[in-house]
């Protein structure tokens, strides 16, 4: 069913099974709209053309095109990769891939940056400019290496320029 009533208000009911589906004959880029009062903000918007939807937009350029900000709580998660998300709490972000939490930022007390909360064998590595391994971190067993791939001690120091290397354990 469809009624006006005195407020202008529009109500659409559906049958008891029934549902919404709306489909032109022909593709248009403002397919569906919801304007502000005025009619020149689109508020949302239905790109047929190109599939794409607009948020504070007429004319998105990605499949969501949202301007503006985002209010999230809880997670934003990967299709097809249920393991991999974006977890959102209060005064922390999470970063998880694969089940692992590779990157935590908390603001507490003190506040920090933590990579591998979950203590796993996730190695840590740092590029530069012309240096893959400029820091390393082998997770199996906490070794550093800086300018080294492959740490040899607890810290293993190499310089290319003067070919000096410092290997360190724990007892030495």
């Amino acid at each position: 069913t469809f009624a006006v009533d005195a407020s202008d208000d529009v109500t659409i009911k559906t049958a008891a099974s029934g549902g919404f589906r709306f489909q032109a004959t022909t593709d248009t880029v403002d397919y569906f709209q919801v304007l502000d009062a005025d009619g020149g903000t689109a508020i949302f918007n239905v790109d047929a053309t190109n599939e794409r939807i607009g948020i504070g937009t007429a004319a998105p350029t990605y499949a969501l095109d949202v301007v503006g900000d985002i209010g999230v709580s809880g997670g934003i998660y990967h299709n097809d990769d249920t393991d991999t998300a974006m977890h959102f709490g209060v005064d922390n972000v999470a970063f998880v891939v694969g089940g692992a939490a590779m990157l935590l930022l908390n603001e507490t007390t003190q506040n920090e940056v933590v990579i591998n909360e979950d203590q796993g064998d996730i190695d840590f590595r740092v590029e530069s400019d012309g240096a893959t391994h400029a820091l390393f971190v082998q997770a199996s067993d906490g070794s550093v290496g800086i300018g080294e791939a492959v740490p040899l001690g607890l810290l293993h120091v190499k310089s290319a320029d003067s070919g000096a290397s410092v290997n360190g354990s724990a007892n030495e």
